[in-house]
């Protein structure tokens, strides 16, 4: 029983870390002015993606479309 918990726990603690780079290091162009931008967390975190896009809302133009992943090097 304590292999399972164990296990579960370091899953989980996987999971958090990799969301936490790919935030970190991922920002998004807008499909209208074409600049790049960082979501705040929590829209980050409930807008699901379809592939390499997020339907979030550009800060700079104001325009609420599909926006593409950018992996910052």
């Amino acid at each position: 029983m304590m292999v399972i918990g164990i296990t579960c726990g370091i899953i989980i603690v996987a999971i958090l870390v990799m969301g936490f780079f790919e935030y970190q290091y991922t920002r998004y162009e807008c499909a209208n002015c074409g600049k790049l931008h960082k979501p705040k967390v929590w829209r980050w975190m409930i807008n699901l993606p379809v592939g390499e896009w997020k339907e979030l809302k550009c800060p700079w133009c104001g325009d609420k479309n599909w926006h593409r992943r950018n992996m910052e090097e």
